[in-house]
């Protein structure tokens, strides 16, 4: 048994060999302030890198923290009154070349697509507060 054991240890070491890994630091908290265990998604749209923070106990206080990919430095955030208990991100590119995000919201049952430069909502998948699963219309929970 312990033979087997040791060549599951040497073939699990051999696959990740030169393979980078990481490891959280949970003492380290960015120059932007929130702690990093409340990001619960990213998204990179350009030299951006756009990271969705869970806000704490009151309602709609989620936001969206957009970062310079090279130096990590806070560009702007937006979200606050708009995302309730924000989990997931991801970046969308049109015909057009232009970009949007999706944001989905398990607090208010939503998918919210936004414009990544202002942050304002350009559209709501879902109706707010209303759980199901429904496809007339759609909705999500």
């Amino acid at each position: 048994m312990r033979l087997i054991g040791l060549a599951l240890l040497a073939a699990a070491t051999s696959c990740t060999a030169g393979v980078p890994t990481y490891a959280v630091n949970h003492s380290w908290v960015p120059a932007w302030g929130s702690p990093v265990e409340r990001v619960t998604a990213a998204a990179v749209i350009g030299s951006d890198v756009y990271a969705v923070v869970r806000g704490g106990t009151a309602p709609y206080s989620s936001e969206v923290f957009v970062l310079d990919i090279g130096s990590g430095k806070l560009q702007r955030r937006f979200g606050r009154g708009v995302l309730d208990q924000a989990h997931g991100a991801k970046q969308a590119a049109l015909n057009s070349g232009e970009q949007r995000l999706f944001i989905t919201d398990p607090g208010d049952f939503t998918i919210k697509l936004l414009d990544p430069i202002n942050g304002h909502v350009l559209q709501t998948y879902g109706e707010p507060h209303k759980e199901g699963t429904g496809l007339d219309p759609i909705q999500f929970g």
